[in-house]
């Protein structure tokens, strides 16, 4: 993941997974720090680093899922939706 001036990727969502360790993020493509576009979902089993304010050093391991999360696209497709109305 990376993103200069709030433009790039970066995991939104955390959703826990009956029966998985860790939980499910997406990853989204962001201008100005808005999620846009959802790339793919993970499984992130572990987590590690710092966060402060805008300011980040965050290492992941991620499992890949093989299609985007249902849960995570139907939110974001109602959004999009919504926002159009």
């Amino acid at each position: 993941m990376f993103m200069f001036n709030g433009c790039g990727t970066t995991l939104y969502g955390r959703a826990r997974p009956p029966g998985l360790e860790g939980y499910i993020a997406t990853k989204f493509f962001c201008l100005m720090w808005a999620p846009l576009v959802p790339i793919k979902s993970y499984v992130v089993v572990q987590e590690e680093g710092w966060d402060v304010g805008i300011l980040a050093d965050k290492k992941y391991k991620l499992v890949p899922l093989e299609k985007i999360w249902p849960a995570h696209f139907k939110r974001w497709l109602w959004g999009m939706v919504s926002w159009r109305l």
